[in-house]
């Protein structure tokens, strides 16, 4: 499987349909929480968008808020598609964001993803805080 990898490529509807495909992977599912048409409008105005593809399907993403003055950035969603986990393809979205900007990063998870929370301390990640069931992480 030959996976590209890509910054800031993806349009609006491409993100849109990719949140409607990766919904489910997020306990509680990503819709209950935000409007998946506005998510993806905000993403694309002022995110910073890490993407990965296969042939012509976005399979993979991250998104990151980031302000350059203060040098911090707020990771507010990362997903691969399930057919496509466990081949590394989030480890390179998560590096290629670590390796784009300067200072610290910081992104909330589910306390019950331990494989997320695994990939987070395999790159220098730790837990700084916890509300309810998720945790909050920061790296730099």
């Amino acid at each position: 499987m030959c996976v590209t990898y890509a910054k800031n490529s993806v349009n609006s509807e491409q993100v849109l349909d990719y949140l409607r495909e990766c919904n489910s992977s997020f306990s509680p599912i990503l819709e209950s929480r935000v409007d998946l048409r506005e998510f993806s409008s905000k993403i694309i105005k002022h995110a910073l968008i890490f993407e990965a593809w296969y042939e012509d399907e976005l399979i993979g993403m991250l998104s990151l808020y980031y302000n350059k003055i203060c040098q911090e950035g707020y990771i507010n969603h990362i997903c691969v598609y399930n057919q496509y986990r466990g081949q590394g393809v989030a480890s390179k979205l998560l590096e290629m964001c670590i390796d784009s900007i300067k200072g610290e990063i910081i992104l909330e998870v589910s306390n019950k993803n331990t494989n997320a929370i695994r990939l987070y301390k395999k790159y220098g990640f730790f837990q700084f805080d916890s509300t309810n069931n998720m945790l909050k992480m920061k790296r730099g």
